[in-house]
């Protein structure tokens, strides 16, 4: 498969997904969101309310987040309220209409600014030049749509400030096979990932202090009638 054709059936199973997502995936969504408050301290010390945030935003950089492939919105909408500014960003022009929509609903659109744009492109595009690095880069439920995920996250390192952290959720690879809605299949390149690999790839991106929690609630969402289930865990590590 050409990466043109990939990345074509990709930005077009996501802008069709984009106006049903949040609610054919809102029990699941939910769960995300409760998980990273939960472990909120545990990602990282630097959000506005704690002191290694404080000197951050002393020195007037604020405490930002760039959620990467951020689909409707769901990670920037739990962790806005203790960050500065956070950047959204996905291949998908109607996925970053839902996220913007999402954020002003929930009156954080001061906050949260979306943008279409691809970082794991060969050649980044001019548009995107102007890309700081952030304290948290965040890709959630992402990574097995990449065509490549070790590549994807030593990219997407890039972006991070030194001592600021990379974040991923994704399936873990107990969870094999369809993904489990139609028409997704042609988007994804691998069902999961354990924790050594998971771990590989980070290390590898040049990020360390990693470490991992399984989410202790599927992620539950509805298909043609039928209840569905995933695993999924969370990583986190830093560039020092």
């Amino acid at each position: 498969m050409s990466d043109t054709f990939q990345e074509s059936v990709m930005q077009n199973y996501f802008d069709d997904m984009a106006p049903v997502y949040q609610e054919r995936f809102a029990e699941g969504l939910r769960v995300l969101a409760e998980q990273l408050l939960l472990n909120r301290m545990w990602l990282s010390d630097k959000w506005i309310d704690t002191e290694a945030g404080k000197a951050e935003n002393k020195d007037g950089e604020g405490v930002t987040m760039l959620d990467y492939a951020c689909g409707t919105g769901a990670v920037s909408l739990a962790l806005a309220p203790f960050l500065t500014q956070v950047t959204g960003m996905d291949t998908s022009p109607s996925m970053i209409v839902e996220y913007e929509k999402n954020a002003q609903a929930a009156h954080l659109g001061e906050k949260i600014v979306g943008r279409t744009g691809d970082l794991l492109a060969p050649i980044v595009e001019e548009s995107l030049s102007d890309l700081p690095k952030f304290d948290l880069v965040a890709v959630s439920m992402a990574l097995h749509h990449f065509e490549n995920p070790a590549l994807g996250v030593q990219q997407l390192a890039r972006y991070i400030k030194t001592g600021g952290v990379f974040m991923a959720i994704d399936l873990v690879v107990q969870d094999h096979g369809p993904h489990g809605f139609g028409g997704a299949e042609g988007t994804i390149s691998t069902h999961g990932f354990s924790r050594t690999d998971i771990q590989k790839i980070f290390e590898d991106a040049g990020l360390s202090y990693f470490d991992y929690k399984v989410v202790p609630k599927p992620l539950k969402f509805v298909h043609g009638g039928k209840a569905i289930e995933k695993t999924v865990f969370i990583a986190r590590a830093q560039l020092v």
